[in-house]
């Protein structure tokens, strides 16, 4: 997908151990310029302890590209930024926006 990684979080990432095998639990915040809510998320996943990575969309084309193609990969209507999603291994899990983020209980397996 669009943007590229700002890996700026110093939190550790948290390991899930599945059918005995560790995988490291990964979020990944897609977000753009000058967005209250992006900031919010940030914050909020920081203040929590919770490593993770940043894509910066900030173009529109590749906004509208991002929400095109994360709208047929996770069956959902994506129209605004941030984007939260998990990656446990080879599974990922669409959290959505900074409201969803807050009273997510996906979001507690990457808490440390």
């Amino acid at each position: 997908m669009a943007g590229e990684p700002d890996n700026r979080s110093k939190n550790r990432k948290n390991p899930t151990i599945i059918l005995g095998e560790i995988y490291m639990i990964r979020v990944i915040v897609y977000s753009m310029d000058m967005c209250p809510y992006c900031e919010k998320a940030k914050a909020w996943l920081t203040s929590a302890g919770i490593a993770y990575e940043e894509i910066r969309i900030d173009s529109k084309s590749e906004r509208r590209r991002f929400y095109e193609e994360a709208s047929r990969k996770y069956g959902v209507a994506i129209k605004s930024m941030p984007q939260v999603v998990i990656v446990e291994g080879d599974k990922e899990t669409l959290i959505g926006g900074h409201d969803r983020l807050i009273t997510s209980e996906d979001i507690k397996r990457a808490m440390p």
